[in-house]
């Protein structure tokens, strides 16, 4: 999983797409200098344009967790690395009413054997 002590709450990111991709770069190299969760939220007419953003700007090994409708009965989390993400790319949009998503970006150090044996 993520970081649970230590992480940082950001709220919104930029709406403006070039400044928004530049602060999800800055978080996730953050993240990957400290080991430190970030999370932030998202208006849902704007998720699924931060999704392709994560999934443009972060590394392949990046955690990211999405979360929908948290303590509602619809409620979703789902955490994964943006390579896997890539292989199935959400539309939250296709689920139940969503009032707002909160998304967490983690860098999780991995050893070379480790990598060795997910690439075999």
């Amino acid at each position: 999983g993520m970081n649970g002590q230590c992480f940082q709450f950001h709220g919104y990111l930029p709406i403006d797409g070039t400044e928004r991709k530049k602060k999800i770069r800055e978080l996730e190299a953050d993240s990957l200098k400290r080991n430190c969760t970030q999370l932030f939220i998202e208006t849902p007419y704007r998720n699924n344009a931060l999704i392709n953003d994560l999934l443009q700007s972060c590394k392949p090994e990046t955690k990211l967790c999405i979360a929908v409708d948290i303590t509602a009965a619809t409620e979703s989390l789902k955490t994964r690395t943006i390579r896997q993400w890539k292989q199935d790319i959400p539309d939250i949009h296709t689920s139940l009413i969503i009032s707002r998503n909160l998304f967490s970006l983690s860098l999780r150090h991995r050893t070379a054997e480790k990598e060795r044996k997910e690439f075999m």
